[in-house]
């Protein structure tokens, strides 16, 4: 069942993630490992920049905004963004990085059991979002995360994300990667 509730407002929850209460652990690899070595995806969707805290039940990290619709499709369904996809994105690539760092195997999201957006729009400069891990096991995880603005104002929550977590993903290489028949690029796949 899906409920779709259209507001011109909506009430921010005080205090739903806060990455004071994270257990804190540095995240040591470099920008060029990430998209090099543990994150296959084309220059357009290389939206994360930079990883504050990684830890058994978290991971906190930054990502840049989408470029405006028209950048990315022609014509573009609609001006602006409503919800930023490549911020979306990125918490699901912070997921993965998640998975490659507790269990040294890559997930692949298959669920949100809820998404809600407490703001107009997603603000125009970088998004922190911070994920918080309910559950874990070296096939699953659950969480819930929250992407907040450089004010520290709740933007959009996540609730009961989850991904399966396999290390035969770790196998998937540029080379096997395919869209529409040809190597994973995403210019490519998004028609640029």
């Amino acid at each position: 069942m899906c409920e779709i509730v259209l507001a011109d407002a909506l009430a921010a929850k005080n205090g739903r993630l806060n990455s004071d209460s994270f257990i804190s652990q540095p995240y040591l690899l470099a920008h060029e490992t990430i998209y090099g070595d543990l994150l296959l995806y084309g220059s357009l969707l290389h939206g994360v920049t930079g990883i504050a805290n990684c830890a058994a039940d978290n991971i906190v990290g930054t990502s840049r905004p989408a470029p405006n619709p028209s950048e990315w499709m022609q014509p573009p369904l609609w001006r602006p963004w409503v919800t930023d996809p490549l911020v979306i994105d990125c918490s699901f690539q912070m997921m993965i990085l998640w998975g490659s760092d507790q269990y040294q195997a890559a997930s692949l999201h298959c669920y949100v059991g809820a998404y809600r957006q407490y703001q107009r729009a997603f603000p125009k400069g970088d998004v922190r979002s911070l994920a918080h891990v309910k559950q874990s096991s070296q096939k699953r995880a659950v969480g819930d995360i929250d992407f907040v603005d450089g004010g520290g104002r709740l933007v959009a929550g996540m609730d009961d994300y989850a991904c399966v977590i396999d290390a035969s993903l770790n196998e998937l290489s540029r080379d096997r990667m395919s869209c529409c028949g040809r190597t994973w690029d995403s210019e490519r796949c998004l028609g640029l």
